[in-house]
């Protein structure tokens, strides 16, 4: 499976990729993750570690930030484009951007035919609101709260 997380709210993001990263059975989540950085990516390292097979688990996380956003030439996206096709089902691929991705390229109309896409973006207004709500219920901030004032 690809995912492609993308855009400014950097909590969500991060919060996403741990709901993934939570996915790999703790005893063996060292050995089954693999993050990558896309300013100095090359190709044959993807390959290798997507293609590793995972060790007591049913996949491998590999986790790549700001690939798209440092792919730049037309040949680099047009072989990632093609591997990307090929990523075993024993891989669950994360291409995380920290910024926003030209929807107008090849390589993101690839993305979106093939991945799970998820965009970030900061939350304002009623959808502000309603996220800190449910994250005070959910972490029982009320019960901390009254503590704290005794």
């Amino acid at each position: 499976m690809i995912y492609l997380f993308y855009g400014p709210d950097e909590f969500a993001r991060s919060e996403a990729l741990a709901d993934l990263i939570a996915q790999i059975p703790a005893d063996f989540r060292d050995l089954n993750c693999t993050r990558l950085d896309g300013r100095h990516l090359k190709l044959a390292d993807l390959a290798l570690a997507c293609e590793a097979f995972p060790f007591l688990a049913d996949q491998r996380l590999v986790i790549v930030t700001d690939v798209i956003k440092y792919t730049k030439s037309d040949q680099a996206q047009k072989e990632l484009r093609a591997y990307l096709k090929r990523v075993p089902e024993t891989c669950a691929l994360v291409l995380m951007e920290r910024e926003g991705v030209d929807r107008r390229t090849s390589l993101y109309k690839d993305l979106k035919a093939q991945a799970e896409v998820h965009e970030f973006t900061p939350r304002e207004g009623k959808e502000l609101l309603d996220w800190l709500h449910q994250r005070i219920r959910m972490h029982d901030v009320r019960s901390l709260l009254m503590l704290l004032a005794t």
